[in-house]
């Protein structure tokens, strides 16, 4: 079974494959690993790795933007694709007034230009008319926070120039508008778009080609569960491929202060694995997980908390059984 030790996987976007039955079906759940088979987080894997199959990414994650190493951004067109086998790079539809598209890409510090156009090309290539599409583009950096837009109000294409800082992830951000001048409201801008240009390339290039490096998400607490040992287990749910590894967090709460104390990282995972076993002994604990790359990591996710007990220690309160030396048993 391919990785046993998750929550899920599926194939994306392959429902309408003539091959889907014998090759890419079915999308797969390990219940045993969602929580000892909850029924909530078990619907809830079986919609998501279904969503894959039917084409359906990580929202908010972001497409990636496919850029060469030489810092360049292309799409092909109706003129120039192959209409058997189209690419899908740098492309997208947006298909009603509320539709919201995004782009994830890694830059190095310095200049960026990136152009997003209606599918003019497809209709009348001298005067660039032809398409339904009003778009307004927008430049954030992996917070989210706003870098610049563009929205020329006497064109239907946007094109975002800026200068980078620092090198990291940024994400193009594409919606539909109206304009106040003609005056039209985003009623009817829908259609296709094509996105080129270029980027200062990061430091050696890492995350700038066809595999980009993206932060992980944070991942999601299943349960810290009691083994009777002196030991707890761990689960929890990877939120995105974008890991290839966990770090766990354990804190211990103080009998007379009421607190929590002892904060350590007590283990680390691989990408594939989503539980962990540790043993702290008996006592009240608390767990928390956050993913990492070689880039990046997630932010902590939320605390899960267990008490453990031990059956080698009377009630478990940590005084072990057997005879005294000098009153025998």
């Amino acid at each position: 079974m391919p990785y046993p030790s998750a929550g899920g996987v599926a194939y994306v976007n392959v429902w309408s494959m003539s091959v889907y039955p014998t090759a890419y079906s079915p999308a797969l759940v390990y219940y045993n690993n969602l929580g000892g088979g909850a029924a909530n987080y078990v619907a809830e894997a079986a919609s998501h790795e279904f969503g894959h199959n039917l084409g359906l990414t990580h929202h908010g994650l972001g497409t990636p933007l496919v850029v060469n190493l030489d810092g360049s951004i292309t799409s092909t067109t109706p003129d120039t694709e192959d209409f058997s086998s189209p690419s899908l790079d740098n492309k997208g539809i947006i298909a009603s007034p509320g539709d919201v598209d995004m782009f994830s890409f890694q830059a190095g510090a310095g200049p960026l230009d990136i152009s997003i156009k209606p599918a003019w090309a497809a209709f009348y290539r001298d005067n660039l008319r032809g398409a339904n599409l009003d778009i307004q583009a927008v430049l954030t950096d992996s917070n989210g926070n706003e870098i610049t837009r563009s929205d020329p109000l006497d064109d239907t294409f946007a094109q975002i120039t800026a200068e980078i800082s620092q090198e990291g992830v940024y994400n193009l951000i594409v919606t539909p508008v109206g304009n106040i001048n003609s005056p039209y409201s985003d009623y009817g801008s829908a259609g296709q778009y094509f996105i080129s240009g270029f980027i200062t390339p990061s430091n050696g290039g890492s995350g700038n080609d066809s595999n980009p490096i993206f932060p992980p998400a944070t991942p999601v607490p299943v349960a810290a569960s009691n083994n009777g040992d002196g030991s707890a287990t761990f689960i929890w749910i990877a939120a995105d491929e974008n890991a290839t590894g966990f770090e766990i967090q354990r804190e211990r709460k103080h009998k007379k202060r009421n607190s929590w104390v002892d904060s350590q990282v007590v283990g680390a995972t691989a990408g594939d694995t989503n539980q962990l076993t540790d043993n702290p002994g008996s006592g009240e604990f608390r767990y928390r997980v956050k993913a990492v790359n070689s880039l990046y990591e997630s932010s902590w996710s939320n605390w899960s908390t267990v008490t453990v007990t031990d059956s080698n220690t009377n009630g478990g309160g940590g005084k072990k059984t057997g005879c005294h030396p000098k009153r025998g048993c």
